[in-house]
């Protein structure tokens, strides 16, 4: 180390040293007290979050001048951004990183780009409120099949979510396995006055797994609704009524 060396040539090396992934470097510089590795709004564990820079990641955590929390909690939210998965579970050990951080953010990302792992650490924590997002929505946006699982067993998750937005969803971006998936969920508060709301947005191949729904749990209607539904449903319409 350049013993002649100002503050700030210190800190951008230290910068330097943690984008490169340098943990060896990173070691030296942080004992040397002219360092600041809080620099730039806490740049440094940002990076080493994204990057899954995992080694430097724990030595900046165990730091008293990093915050990991600066800037909305911007480490974790990179880190679910780019399925970190390691990272992601380093900073939901430290009391400091509030997961939740601009509406969930962390967790709405990690559904987006289907990063499963991530959203399996991020749904088990105590700070977390899946009830209170629209995960579930997202997902089924973009037919993130395994994350709707994880959700659909958690008791807090309310699937029901506006008015069964997430069937809806589903439905209307044509995700064939995904509907049949909450279908089934959905079950019992699911009828037919929904599947008349949506009838006229859907693909036939999706018409067709609600009417098979439709008959295999027997939902209710009454014959003003049959005498609307029988040009869609046709001999089925009238097998339910005989059934």
């Amino acid at each position: 180390m350049d013993a002649a060396a100002l503050p700030s040539q210190m800190n951008a090396e230290f910068i330097s040293a943690v984008t490169g992934g340098r943990s060896e470097l990173v070691k030296i510089l942080l004992a040397d007290p002219r360092v600041n590795p809080g620099v730039g709004d806490n740049c440094g564990i940002r990076r080493a979050a994204c990057e899954g820079y995992n080694d430097i990641l724990k030595m900046l955590l165990e730091h008293p001048k990093v915050d990991p929390g600066a800037d909305n909690n911007a480490a974790i939210r990179l880190a679910c951004d780019q399925n970190r998965t390691e990272a992601v579970r380093l900073l939901l050990a430290d009391p400091r990183v509030d997961p939740c951080a601009l509406d969930n953010y962390a967790l709405s990302w990690a559904a987006i780009y289907g990063n499963v792992e991530c959203i399996k650490l991020l749904i088990t924590h105590p700070r977390i409120c899946l009830n209170n997002i629209h995960l579930i929505n997202w997902s089924s946006m973009h037919n993130q099949i395994e994350i709707i699982k994880i959700l659909l067993a958690d008791p807090c998750v309310d699937i029901a979510y506006m008015r069964n937005h997430a069937i809806r969803t589903a439905s209307k971006w044509g995700h064939h396995e995904l509907v049949s998936l909450l279908l089934d969920h959905f079950r019992y508060s699911i009828n037919i006055h929904d599947y008349i709301r949506i009838k006229s947005k859907i693909s036939p191949a999706i018409n067709e797994i609600w009417v098979n729904h439709i008959i295999k749990y027997k939902w209710c209607f009454d014959t003003f609704l049959a005498q609307h539904l029988i040009a869609d449903l046709g001999v089925l319409i009238i097998q339910f009524i005989n059934n």
